[in-house]
């Protein structure tokens, strides 16, 4: 499966809210994820979601094939660590055609947990269960509506947030690819498909197209609201993994930091000391490029 003109927006949305400002795990906003997309075990459903559903709608026949691709963070545990971090996890079925899934069908993945090594450190992994939900229905000819549902399945007994956060898929969302066909954006669909697009159900997240346009063989289903083909802005230099501040802003605050918050950053999650990395590296050109940027200009027309 070729992700590549999604993958920088999905991994942005796999890390947004994963690790913020100042960064040291014994902040008090951090000793708490707040990954959007969490998917808790069944057992633990009251605190939050267990599934996500989306519907799509492809233009395409029988004979056009779904790809697709499932992913999430998983939480690690280590004895003596104030927070957890997490590796990433993806799952990626066969090929499957239109017509095929006008029956349904129901898969399901597992990662088996145990001993690891993070940064030198041991550290231990839970068993990781998922169910997948895939089907279509024909609309009007050359018209489907494709369903997805992904649940996680993990068997945890975990009744507190921080013990569930272990068997959670975290910032859960799937990569939709169709070849013999293109997808219908949800937002700006032609008039005459707007009411086959009002029937399209979405619950915890909401595909949007995702790549260059105006190709639309690329979904991404993303449980952070977006626009039809998002994009990174070229001038920012990396993950901040906090989508309400600015990366100028960001920069800075890391750059005050004082030595003992730095080694506080260092001794933590490695995505951080990657942020203190770059931003004390960072030099007035860029620094000045995430000041601001022109897009465009336009002539305004008046007295």
């Amino acid at each position: 499966m070729n992700i590549a003109p999604a993958e920088k927006i999905a991994n942005a949305i796999l890390y947004e809210g994963y690790l913020l400002y100042p960064y040291r795990p014994d902040s008090t906003k951090n000793r708490q994820r707040w990954n959007f997309g969490t998917l808790f075990p069944p057992a633990a459903a009251t605190i939050g979601l267990s599934s996500f559903h989306a519907e799509v709608l492809v233009n395409g026949n029988d004979d056009s094939q779904l790809e697709l691709r499932v992913r999430f963070l998983q939480f690690t545990s280590a004895e003596h660590e104030s927070i957890a971090e997490a590796i990433e996890r993806y799952w990626e079925p066969p090929l499957v055609r239109l017509g095929d899934l006008l029956a349904g069908t129901q898969l399901s993945f597992a990662f088996a947990g145990g001993p690891m090594e993070m940064d030198g450190k041991p550290r231990l992994l839970q068993d990781i269960h998922g169910n997948i939900g895939l089907r279509a229905v024909r609309v009007s000819p050359g018209l489907f509506q494709v369903a997805l549902e992904v649940a996680n399945a993990s068997p945890s007994t975990a009744k507190s947030r921080e013990e569930a956060l272990l068997y959670c898929l975290t910032s859960a969302h799937a990569i939709l690819q169709v070849q013999k066909g293109k997808f219908i954006s949800l937002l700006e669909p032609d008039a005459e498909l707007s009411e086959a697009v009002g029937r399209c159900r979405n619950t915890g997240v909401f595909p949007v197209l995702c790549g260059d346009a105006p190709a639309a063989d690329t979904v991404l289903v993303s449980p952070i609201i977006l626009y039809d083909y998002p994009q990174i802005a070229p001038e920012s230099s990396g993950d901040f993994f906090d989508g309400t501040e600015m990366d100028e802003m960001l920069t800075l605050r890391v750059m005050t930091l004082s030595d003992d918050e730095k080694k506080q950053l260092i001794a933590g999650d490695k995505r951080g000391r990657e942020i203190l990395e770059r931003a004390s590296a960072v030099g007035e050109e860029q620094l000045m490029k995430v000041h601001g940027a022109i897009r465009g200009l336009r002539k305004v027309s008046g007295e």
